[in-house]
């Protein structure tokens, strides 16, 4: 299998300050010297061409015992216009092994000893501007949304392109014009919201873009016009920014909203505004949400400083818990649920670094540290292999074990006099947990 570990472009502009990019590369240096050969089963680093807000799994082969399995992922990528071809929608397969395996260091990435994993890029789709989110339909992984930096809101059928005729390098073969993405919808800002329904297959909910604040919702399938009306839109948040969107478990037709105005339920079956704000999150900037896989009543949301709180649906007033071991001041980019049923109390968080919590330990008073200096009882695994930080985090969901994960970092975004970091990196791992 070809790799990809091409030096990354031309930095974006920085995601964190200048103190905390100093603090995250100290943290990743620690990690690299001292818990990666303790703390993982595997771990492997590849090198994108482009940076990557977006990471989302597709669909994971299973390794038979002692040999690899296939994850397949979706990247979206991001130039900023500075080269043509730069914005890419990716579809790759990475290896994952069974079972535990011995992790070695060299100068440039971590990976396995005697049987590295690979990472191919089978198909490189062209896409109209940066990716601000990819998330395959989870009924069916061949229908990839995306939410374009040039405003729209794009669904890619990946059964009509061709794979890569050289995936070392990624190029596209020529597609024909029956290939290009169906347009469900256009803003004239870009926005970041993106999520399909697991209840209701095609259901599509994407924001209108920053600075309107809208919702809307598409019975999306790979055939038909351009810009189809929406079978559902409102306006929960005014004209607040919609920054992230999750359906619910067990209601098809609700799903939850985080904006800059707070937390939001709406109800594809009302009309109108179709939501009601939360008081637990009214008036506290929330970037990102994931509702319980199983629990149609608990959901998860991330906030601008740091903070992740799980809520229940039933009294909002107060969170059951508030989970503190992110950076202060470091925003939540990603909370992300495990969808295995037996590990459905561990969830995932990005920001600068991500964070596996167990929140079965927050049903019940956790034991306190025995330290000060000691992370609080519920967090199971602190993952510092990102010296750019974390943009997004995803769980594998076909792993034998349920703990293997993929994360992806921006670029780097350095200042004059500033140390150099890896940036524009993609890792897939699976921690030592329990």
């Amino acid at each position: 299998m070809a790799s990809a570990r091409d030096v990354g472009a031309e930095a974006a502009p920085p995601h964190l300050t200048r103190a905390q990019r100093e603090r995250q590369l100290a943290r990743h240096n620690a990690w690299r010297s001292l818990a990666a050969p303790i703390l993982y089963h595997f771990i492997a680093s590849f090198r994108l061409a482009w940076p990557a807000l977006s990471v989302s799994a597709a669909a994971l082969q299973p390794a038979p015992p002692g040999l690899f399995g296939t994850a397949s992922v979706v990247l979206g990528t991001q130039s900023g216009g500075a080269a043509a071809g730069g914005d890419a929608l990716l579809i790759a397969e990475a290896s994952v092994p069974d079972g535990a395996a011995e992790v070695e260091e060299d100068a440039q990435e971590i990976g396995l000893r005697g049987g590295r994993p690979a990472l191919a890029v089978r198909q490189r789709l062209r896409h109209d501007g940066d990716v601000n989110a990819a998330r395959p339909m989870p009924q069916m992984p061949e229908l990839i949304a995306t939410h374009s930096g040039a405003g729209a809101v794009l669904l890619f059928d990946t059964r009509r392109h061709p794979a890569c005729v050289d995936p070392s390098a990624g190029s596209d073969a020529e597609a024909p014009a029956a290939t290009r993405p169906r347009v469900l919808g256009r803003s004239a800002a870009e926005g970041y919201a993106l999520a399909w329904s697991g209840q209701a297959a095609g259901m599509l909910a994407a924001d209108d873009g920053a600075g309107v604040g809208g919702v809307r919702v598409w019975a999306a399938a790979s055939g038909g016009a351009d810009e189809p009306p929406p079978i559902f839109a409102c306006r929960p948040s005014g004209s607040a920014a919609v920054n992230d969107l999750s359906w619910s478990s067990s209601e098809a037709a609700v799903f939850a909203v985080a904006s800059d105005a707070g937390l939001f339920c709406c109800d594809t079956r009302a009309s109108g505004r179709g939501g009601a704000a939360l008081a637990a999150a009214a008036g506290r900037p929330l970037r990102c949400v994931d509702m319980h896989p199983s629990d149609g009543r608990r959901l998860a949301v991330g906030d601008e400083r740091g903070g992740v709180d799980i809520i229940d649906l039933r009294s909002p007033a107060a969170p059951l818990h508030a989970l503190r071991g992110h950076e202060r001041g470091c925003a939540v980019a990603r909370v992300a649920w495990n969808p295995h049923e037996e590990l459905g109390g561990l969830l995932a968080s990005a920001a600068g670094t991500v964070i596996i919590w167990d929140t079965s330990l927050t049903v019940a008073e956790a034991p306190p540290p025995r330290v000060a200096a000691a992370p609080p009882a519920e967090v199971a695994f602190v993952h510092g292999g990102h010296a750019a930080g974390a943009s997004d985090v995803c769980w594998l969901a076909g792993d034998s074990t349920g703990l293997a994960l993929a994360s992806v970092s921006p670029a780097a975004g350095g200042e004059d006099g500033e140390e150099p970091v890896q940036s524009n990196v993609f890792q897939i791992w699976r921690p030592h947990i329990g």
